[in-house]
């Protein structure tokens, strides 16, 4: 399996049957904002903001286990998915 930076599967559910996503992500330097595009529902928007926000509360415990050594400054970053 190919691992991309900023790339990682998601399923999505239809009344048709299931399907797997691509979802892809950057950061880029800014003002703390992050923006959803694509055709999404409620639910998939509501999803990202909810991995963000583990993103954030977590990133203390998620830097030492991956052994980051960068300080992020969220706040200074903008994130588009």
């Amino acid at each position: 399996m190919i691992e991309i930076p900023g790339v990682c599967k998601g399923l999505a559910w239809t009344p048709a049957g299931g399907k797997v996503l691509m979802i892809e992500s950057v950061k880029m330097e800014g003002k703390g904002k992050f923006e959803i595009t694509g055709m999404l529902g409620d639910v998939m928007k509501e999803s990202v903001r909810t991995a963000i926000g583990w993103i954030k509360a977590y990133w203390p415990s998620i830097k030492l286990l991956s052994n980051v050594s960068k300080i992020v400054n969220f706040d200074a970053l903008d994130i588009h998915v």
